[in-house]
């Protein structure tokens, strides 16, 4: 990854005006930089088809895991890490009765939207689909 270059993701937030849209937040070039994210969307997919809820939900931090990754930002990787293992079991929670109260396949369909956001390298495109991502939505918080 190109130093300074941060996924819209990660450095969105951050910028004045980032939620605008057409604001471009380029990938890094050279093989297929959302690899990861895509193996971790695989991941959950695979978990999912096979029952097997703690794999899934391992694949689901993974996924969160990658995109933070994007960064190209080794002490913020650092940072989050501690966070996603924190909130592993909200998310499990949020995916489950998610599954349990409308179709179960829609929470891949979320992540798949993360990724397809990403893959436009558009910052607004991005903040929107993080904005609609729901990952509390079944939470009674």
């Amino acid at each position: 990854m190109v130093p300074g270059r941060h996924p819209p993701a990660v450095r969105g937030p951050a910028r004045p005006g980032a939620a605008r849209g057409g604001q471009r937040a380029p990938l890094p070039t050279g093989g297929d930089p959302l690899a990861a994210v895509r193996d971790r969307l695989a991941q959950m997919r695979r978990a999912a088809d096979d029952g097997d809820e703690l794999s899934r939900d391992d694949a689901h931090r993974a996924f969160h895991a990658a995109v933070v990754e994007l960064a190209g930002n080794r002490q913020l990787e650092l940072a989050l890490a501690p966070v996603l293992l924190k909130l592993q079991l909200p998310m499990a929670v949020n995916l489950r009765r998610e599954s349990e109260r409308r179709d179960p396949g829609q929470g891949l369909l979320r992540h798949q939207a993360l990724l397809a956001a990403l893959e436009t390298e558009d910052v607004g495109v991005v903040l929107r689909a993080l904005d609609a991502h729901g990952e509390l939505a079944y939470l009674d918080l």
